[in-house]
């Protein structure tokens, strides 16, 4: 299991040699689209949250996806690594966007439920999900901080080189 933690100079080598063949394969209008994507995230999400992950009602959107789809099944990893996503308590369920905090400090005890809820657990994703293979400054803005097991042979891209916001070593 990969695990950079903070080791920005490993964690961009690795990116470089296992995802430098990917991006030349692609399609210009692949790499176009997945620059996109990074520069805002949400309408895509939005879109297929609301759909349960699947393709919708809107034919300009779907366009999008399938382009993403299409890119990220040109490659797949070569090993299990460990990725880290900032988020806020909404990810657990609503019940816990509006009790996670108090004021500026984390609740504690809702904080250990959290832990014993879904430590160890799979979460499902209806959306694409942004992680990074450091810990880094993109995390400051959010009180959770996830860190995530992806298996080896799972389709993933790493972004950073044609991202619209470079330096986050995004997966």
């Amino acid at each position: 299991m990969i695990n950079f933690r903070i080791d920005e100079g490993k964690a961009k080598k690795w990116g470089k040699e296992k995802y430098s063949r990917w991006k030349s394969v692609l399609k210009e209008n692949e790499k176009r689209q997945i620059t996109e994507y990074t520069k805002n995230a949400s309408p895509i999400n939005s879109y297929l949250r609301e759909n349960d992950g699947n393709l919708g009602p809107n034919p300009e959107m779907d366009k999008k996806i399938k382009l993403m789809d299409k890119a990220l099944k040109k490659t797949k990893l070569h090993d299990s690594i460990t990725v880290y996503r900032g988020t806020d308590g909404i990810i657990f369920g609503e019940e816990f966007q509006t009790t996670l905090m108090n004021g500026n400090k984390v609740n504690e005890e809702v904080a250990m439920k959290i832990r014993e809820q879904f430590e160890g657990t799979v979460l499902l994703e209806r959306g694409y999900l942004s992680t990074s293979i450091v810990l880094g400054i993109q995390f400051l803005a959010r009180n959770v901080l996830i860190e995530l097991k992806v298996p080896k042979g799972e389709n993933a891209g790493y972004v950073d080189q044609i991202s619209y916001f470079p330096g986050q070593l995004e997966l």
